[in-house]
């Protein structure tokens, strides 16, 4: 008898855990509800402004960082895509994230620089947000492209080529989400990638 109220009673304690994890959960997405009422989805551009030099990654959450519970924590890294010279020659960045480690938190990395444009010309890149893999190695660029061979394009259709010819051998690694076109001249306010996974706040300087 003893032993069956000590199994109903870890069932209950379990219970309450799990009770007490979602409440906890749905605070989270209450507030972030809240927040996006205070600030719009989209993106709006400042053109009264001198021309930024940074994209300054002020604040981001993920619903789902990819990263099995059992390895621990998370290891995510940007992918950066955009043009190195003016005939749209592609320049191609890795960036570690090394303070995003859980989702379903909010970060705010204190002056974290995600795209430097004095190394990025033009005015827009392309951001991709990947989870490595601790167990296998860290994955490696292959490089394919012609130079000029994007010059005759406008830089959206280059990003889109980039994108389709680019080549990243990040074995078992996972994509966690995608932006499409960050524009130089634009703050991003609770901005959802294209996989609605990741929500980011961009800011220029």
């Amino acid at each position: 008898m003893k032993k069956l109220f000590f199994i109903i009673g870890i069932l209950v304690l379990a219970q309450i855990s799990c009770e007490k994890e979602a409440l906890e959960e749905l605070q989270m997405e209450i507030s972030i509800t809240e927040s996006q009422k205070m600030y719009p989805t989209a993106s709006f551009p400042l053109s009264t402004t001198p021309s930024p030099t940074k994209m300054m990654l002020y604040e981001i959450r993920l619903s789902d960082d990819k990263e099995n519970r059992l390895r621990g924590k998370a290891d995510i890294y940007a992918i950066i895509s955009g043009f190195k010279d003016e005939q749209k020659n592609p320049l191609v960045k890795k960036v570690q994230l090394k303070f995003l480690d859980h989702d379903k938190r909010i970060y705010r990395p204190e002056n974290f620089i995600l795209v430097d444009w004095t190394e990025f010309k033009l005015n827009t890149v392309r951001i991709e947000l990947w989870e490595h893999d601790c167990c296998f190695g860290s994955g490696h660029f292959r490089n394919e492209f012609v130079d000029g061979e994007f010059a005759n394009m406008s830089e959206f259709e280059a990003l889109d080529a980039i994108y389709q010819k680019f080549i990243y051998f990040g074995i078992e690694d996972d994509k966690v989400d995608l932006f499409k076109y960050v524009e130089k001249n634009r703050n991003y306010y609770n901005h959802f990638g294209s996989l609605n996974n990741a929500r980011v706040k961009f800011f220029k300087r």
